[in-house]
């Protein structure tokens, strides 16, 4: 694949960065296969519930009462991947097996679209807002990626 293809097929996962499990052992909200977890510990943090992590009998860190500022986005992108690349475990609060539900009856869930993305500068369209710096950047340089790949068809 060349450049171009695989900056298009590359999903947005910008939103991680911003996620409250960042850091945390990832066993915690997404077990080895056979494996079994406490999925109430994950879905604590996510939903914001006060949370101590453990390591043995001692304590790492507490998680604050807030829960994820991305919550929603971890479940949107579980819910994107194929059903077979779902894989056990947590996301954005919300057990695998309510995810299979959730998956058949296809609810929308809200998104978080962060600036510097061409989302972001249509969402700023849509609510009557002039686009920030970043989000002009963003869509000027997907118009570009549109025009390269354009020319790159054209030549083949």
């Amino acid at each position: 694949m060349d450049e171009v293809t695989n900056a298009i097929a590359v999903p947005d996962t910008s939103w991680m960065k911003h996620a409250l499990c960042r850091g945390l052992d990832p066993n915690l909200f997404h077990p080895e296969r056979g494996e079994h977890i406490n999925q109430s510990e994950a879905m604590r943090i996510c939903n914001g519930t006060q949370v101590q992590i453990k390591a043995g009998r001692k304590k790492l860190q507490v998680i604050g009462t807030e829960g994820c500022p991305v919550k929603n986005e971890c479940l949107e992108f579980a819910l994107s991947l194929p059903a077979h690349q779902d894989t056990c475990g947590v996301y954005g609060g919300v057990s695998h097996k309510t995810r299979l539900t959730m998956r058949r009856n296809r609810q929308p869930v809200l998104e978080f679209v962060p600036c510097g993305t061409v989302r972001a500068y249509r969402r700023h369209l849509r609510n009557g807002e002039t686009p920030c710096s970043e989000c002009r950047r963003a869509n000027s340089d997907d118009k570009n990626l549109a025009n390269l790949r354009r020319k790159l068809e054209n030549q083949a």
